[in-house]
Parts: C-alpha cells; structure tokens; sequence
C-alpha cells in the first residue's frame, strides 16, 4: 500500500519533472510513493521517450492526459481521479507539487510519516526556501485575509502595471520579513508549490472546479478547509527547496496580472460575498 500519491504537472517541462521523479525515487521510502504525471502540454515528439525515462526508474509512476490544459489544481484533480478510479488501494497523503522542487533530505517522505498530527490536520506543508529570494515561504498565511483585502487585491490586479507594482513590493517585502525560518504552527494557508491533503479531504473535493485557473490556489484549499472545520498545519522540521523557475516564471506582467485578478475575484465571490 502507498502512502503518498504525489501529483504533479506536465506543461512541456519534461526534464524538469524527470528530474523531480528522480529525487522521489532516491528517497528512502521510494516504494511507498507513487508519481502522477498530467501532461497540460507535452513537447513534440518526445511522449514516448518521456514515458520511457520515467518508467526506468525505481517509482512507481502513470502519465495521464487531459487533451487540454487544466492549470495547475484542476489538473491535479484530473490527475488523483484518474489514478483513485483504478487503484487496487488508497494512499495515505495527496501531494500536489511543482516541480521545480529540490528535497535534500532522503529520508524527507519517512519523516513526514514519523511526525505526530492531530486529527484535525488535513494539509500540511513543509518549511519551503525560496532560492531565489532567500526567503522562507511558509505559512503562507497565518490568518485569513480580511474581505476589504481581498477587494483591494481585486481592484490592483485589474490594472497590468500596477498589479506588477504590487508583486515586486511583495517580494521585497518578503525579503525583510520572512529571512529567518519560523516554528512548525498552524496557518489559514500555506505555500502552493508542496502541499500534502489527506485522503478524507481529497476524496471530499476531488471533483471541485478551480475557476481561477491559476494563483490562489493556496486560499481555495484554505477555504475548503475551513468549511469542514479542520486545519491546515506548516511542518517546519522538514524543507525543501523551491528553485522558482519555470512553472510560473515565463509568464508577462500582464498575464500574471490577469491570472491573479480572475482567481482573486473567483475566490472572493465564492467564499466572501453573502
């Protein structure tokens, strides 16, 4: 039986996830995980050789493909009802990761395993270094963010320009405030890149439709927590490395903007507004 299902997308990045797939089947519990590949978008002519190089490693792995891109959480929803509908068993954790992801730590997974969670924890996230700010990125948030926020984050990120304004205050911000890693706590979110969902909520949300396509996943599973009154929890005492690249990074200003606008707004009308 394996504990983790971890999930992860395909958007024309072949050798980025074969380098992830790699680092999960070096892990010391390697056989108790199992790999998900969606292909959002898969380079030309290479499917067969991808699915070769994956298969020869020591994981056990399945591609599955939408035939359109899904973005990231909904893909990830694709992925896990693809691979639950002909299990012969459940696994323990779902994790939903980029895979622009370095895990130093060989025995990271076990423990993951060997910590103690109260039963009121349905996500949990690791701490997450963020290489290219030199920042540590989780809890994401540790309360939720307050309905007039979430209005004003709206009205900027309907302006391209200002909206980049914004994100690279944002980032600066972080620099001077998140350089010191903080204790293992419970937060209203935590970072998007690597999260792990226990079965009971997966099976719950699996059939969820993320209608903001991309940015903010982090609230939307935040919301759907809460809704079932369970936490999410920020394991501080394993890490892992998030070299930012190109899972988001090739996007314009103006795209990024649009992406966080229509998630912002999606997520406000469905969870804010009465």
């Amino acid at each position: 039986m394996s504990k983790f299902l971890n999930i992860v997308i395909n958007y024309a990045n072949e050798e980025e996830v074969l380098n992830y797939a790699t680092q999960l089947s070096k892990q010391s519990i390697s056989k108790d995980i199992v790999l998900v590949v969606v292909n959002n978008k898969i380079s030309e002519g290479i499917k067969v050789d991808f699915q070769k190089e994956l298969e020869d490693l020591n994981i056990t792995t399945h591609l599955f493909d939408p035939k359109s891109n899904l973005g990231y959480l909904n893909g990830a929803f694709f992925g896990y009802r693809k691979y639950i509908n002909s299990a012969s068993n459940r696994p323990q954790w779902i994790v939903i990761s980029n895979t622009d992801i370095i895990i130093n730590e060989k025995d990271f997974f076990k423990k993951f395993l060997e910590s103690e969670y109260s039963e009121d924890i349905w996500c949990i996230a690791p701490s997450v270094y963020n290489l290219k700010n030199e920042t540590y990125d989780n809890p994401k948030y540790i309360d939720r963010i307050p309905a007039n926020k979430m209005k004003k984050s709206i009205y900027i990120h309907d302006k391209p320009i200002l909206s980049s304004l914004y994100l690279t205050l944002g980032k600066y911000k972080a620099k001077k405030n998140k350089r010191i890693k903080k204790e293992s706590q419970y937060a209203y979110a935590v970072q998007g890149c690597f999260f792990a969902l226990n079965i009971e909520f997966m099976e719950i949300i699996k059939n969820q439709e993320y209608k903001g396509f991309l940015f903010g996943e982090e609230n939307f599973i935040a919301e759907l927590i809460t809704k079932q009154n369970k936490k999410s929890y920020c394991n501080n005492e394993i890490e892992i490395i998030h070299n930012e690249k190109t899972s988001t990074g090739g996007l314009n200003y103006q795209k990024r903007a649009q992406f966080y606008f229509s998630s912002h707004k999606f997520i406000y009308e469905e969870f804010y507004k009465d």
